[in-house]
């Protein structure tokens, strides 16, 4: 596919934004209120979100029974890090995929691999240059321990207005928070 560049990525692009929350939470789930983030697809996402993801990660029809939802040349996004790490994030039709170093720390996809980032270790990027967009592109990674969840609630529901509207923002960010527990 291709090389995503960074600056592709900027908060304006709804159509990329919208399809990233919805494609790398698959556990954000609050068993309380029944309720999983995909449940606010419609009101999430729209046709053109859609078709933007599906030309980014390469999805045609029949592709998950073909393949399992991966492509053997995704499109992807390199960033360096510092301190000799490279991070690569590859994103496939049923899959977004992390590395560092070549190495795979994580994905969102049906054999995830979630909980592998410290919260604050993820929030530490957001000192760096592009770290508002890194910041959200780890955060699927993340992992926090219960006492830590009523102040990630109230950090994540300030800064996702940035991305989504304030009512809608609240919602996404009290569903995902569960993926994060241990």
């Amino acid at each position: 596919m291709r090389k995503v560049d960074i600056d592709e990525l900027t908060f304006a692009n709804k159509n990329f934004w919208h399809s990233f929350f919805l494609s790398s939470y698959p556990n954000a789930y609050n068993e309380q209120e029944d309720n999983h983030l995909l449940d606010l697809a419609e009101e999430i996402a729209i046709e053109e979100d859609l078709e933007y993801w599906n030309q980014l990660t390469g999805w045609y029809g029949g592709m998950l029974d073909e393949r399992d939802g991966y492509i053997d040349k995704p499109s992807y996004l390199e960033i360096d890090m510092g301190a000799n790490n490279d991070l690569r994030i590859e994103f496939h039709p049923g899959d977004i995929l992390y590395f560092i170093n070549g190495e795979e720390i994580g994905n969102t996809g049906p054999h995830w691999k979630l909980n592998v980032l410290p919260f604050d270790k993820i929030k530490s990027v957001l000192e760096t240059e592009k770290g508002e967009i890194l910041f959200w592109l780890l955060l699927p990674l993340a992992k926090i321990e219960e006492e830590e969840m009523e102040n990630t609630c109230h950090f994540l529901t300030i800064k996702i207005k940035e991305i989504f509207e304030e009512e809608m923002g609240e919602m996404i960010v009290r569903l995902i928070i569960y993926q994060f527990l241990e």
